[in-house]
């Protein structure tokens, strides 16, 4: 019997929340509203409904693409936990609960019905799975499934409707059908029934909801209906239109929606994609992000001139603390920023800066994002391009440093230490050709990451597409051209590790409160403590 207290899950973006609102009303007609989740992909929807019923995970990958599977993903990390769930699009309208029927199939995954796609497993079974509403149980069968789904997202992309369809159909030997009807559809028909359809020759593994009752072809909502789940355009208009058109937009849905922060989402997009969470880089990740302005408009509430040399566009933001604000207005900070192409127009360009002392100066040749959090004392010289991404955590102090953020994204945790002349390399600067194909093939997104309470020795190089553990010290004049792992110390060109089980603390003579928590969290002085505990990666490599 499936588990009828799963967790109701939906995702939303910005332009969705809406749309998300409307589902909800609609579940608070059910009473059901409370127990629903709604999955955040960007800061606009996070701001848009009640804390505790969000579940932040922006999508490491942009686009629809980035989405099938991030959603997937995410799906298995509440299997994992041990919950089950239903997920619901959000244009997937609750007229009724359907737990009583989802309950009724015994099934570990129960599905609503899609309608031709994938045409090749159509033809094949004469069935497809929907996934815009589905129910899973938290059992081994489900998860290695889900992990064969992930794996085919992984190695062919696509749809994640296309994966399940593929990954279930390698896995059963057909379907059950009592009682089928044909339905038109386009130029062709699909079969099914007013009962629930089951797999052969496991019925127990998975179920098929009855069309009429979860519609996805819906001309008008009938009594019958449980769930209606129409086509529409996948855009807040065009689901907002064709919802409405059929009876099922509630009037509270059209409040505004928050405007999203796009420096904190490209911030949180790439720690997503480096497997990290913001935690690693700010003590309070859920703070709201600072308001963005124009920065025309931030120079002139300031009474200073921080843009030189360069035309800057309408989308150029900056975000400031109220620290931040107050180091620039007292003259223990200053910030400069300037263009590496003065006579270009450059748009795109969002910058963040809680709080710092000392000199900030960044150069931009095309759109990026800069996030700083609340510093210590810093001398950064920032170049930044091409969707460059820079984000350095809260308590970092960095005496002198050039980061080059063009193509890449650069990714500090919080609470380090940087001495002088220190270089991050994001990219190549240059293109490297392969003379007998006259192609570059250095054009490849390379990323920095370095764990934190790391600290990084005077003139160290850290190169492209390398990763610094949490904990780690690197050594004077080391060229870090590969991993150091956690806890460990590496030096020399290329650094290599000299001594493992290590780390370090701001004074020679006691630990400051900083370092004394970061050991006790990874090196705990009880019994309990794990040995593996220390070398534990913040930021593990996706598979693959």
């Amino acid at each position: 019997m499936a588990d009828m207290t799963p967790r109701i899950l939906t995702f939303s973006n910005a332009a969705y929340v809406p749309v998300t609102r409307n589902w909800l009303a609609h579940l608070a007609t059910l009473g059901l509203a409370e127990q629903a989740t709604v999955v955040t992909l960007d800061s606009g929807a996070r701001t848009a409904f009640p804390v505790e019923q969000v579940l932040h995970r922006p999508a490491p990958e942009p686009g629809l693409a980035g989405l099938w599977k991030h959603r997937m993903a995410v799906c298995q990390e509440i299997l994992e936990a041990g919950e089950a769930l239903i997920h619901s699009d959000a244009d997937a309208i609750w007229l009724d609960d359907p737990r009583p029927r989802i309950a009724a199939c015994g099934s570990e995954m129960v599905f609503s019905q899609g309608t031709v796609w994938p045409y090749d497993i159509h033809e094949r079974l004469r069935l497809v799975l929907c996934c815009g509403f589905f129910y899973l149980a938290p059992t081994s069968r489900v998860r290695t499934l889900m992990d064969q789904v992930l794996q085919r997202l992984d190695t062919d992309g696509g749809e994640d409707q296309e994966a399940v369809n593929r990954v279930v159909a390698e896995t059963i030997g057909g379907w059950d059908v009592e009682e089928p009807y044909e339905i038109a559809f386009r130029d062709t028909t699909f079969r099914a029934s007013r009962r629930p359809i089951h797999a052969r020759p496991d019925p127990s593994l998975v179920a098929v909801l009855p069309h009429h009752a979860f519609p996805r072809r819906l001309e008008e909502v009938t009594r019958e209906v449980v769930v209606a789940h129409p086509f529409s355009e996948k855009t807040g208009a065009g689901t907002r239109a064709r919802l409405a058109a059929l009876g099922l937009w509630r009037s509270e849905a059209d409040a505004p929606a928050p405007p999203t922060n796009l420096t904190r989402d490209r911030v949180e997009t790439a720690v997503a994609a480096a497997g990290a969470s913001m935690g690693d880089f700010l003590e309070d990740p859920s703070a709201p992000p600072l308001p963005e302005r124009p920065v025309r408009d931030v120079e002139k509430a300031l009474g200073k001139k921080l843009v030189t040399g360069g035309r800057f566009g309408a989308t150029f933001t900056l975000a400031l603390g109220a620290g931040a604000r107050e180091a620039l207005e007292t003259g223990r900070a200053r910030l400069q920023i300037g263009s590496m192409r003065p006579q270009a127009e450059i748009d795109g360009v969002r910058i963040a800066i809680d709080d710092f002392s000392g000199h900030v100066q960044i150069l931009i040749g095309s759109a990026g994002t800069v996030m700083l959090g609340r510093l210590g004392q810093v001398r950064l010289d920032v170049r930044l391009g091409h969707q460059g991404v820079l984000l350095i955590g809260d308590g970092t102090t960095v005496n002198q440093a050039r980061i080059i953020a063009v193509n890449s994204a650069i990714l500090v945790g919080r609470d380090g230490l940087w001495s002088d002349e220190i270089l991050v390399q994001g990219f190549d600067q240059h293109g490297i050709v392969d003379l007998a194909t006259r192609e570059i093939i250095n054009r490849d997104r390379k990323n920095v990451l370095v764990g934190r309470h790391a600290w990084i020795g005077r003139r160290a190089t850290l190169m492209p597409a390398t990763r610094i553990g949490q904990g780690a010290i690197i050594g004077t004049g080391a060229v870090v051209t590969r991993d150091v792992p956690p806890c460990t110390a590496a030096a020399g060109s290329p650094a290599r590790v000299l001594r493992e089980g290590v780390s370090w603390s701001r004074s020679w003579l006691e630990f400051d409160a900083a370092s004394t928590a970061f050991f006790d969290e990874v090196a705990p002085l009880d019994d309990s403590a794990s040995p593996a505990a220390p070398h534990r990666w913040p930021f593990p490599r996706p598979s693959g």
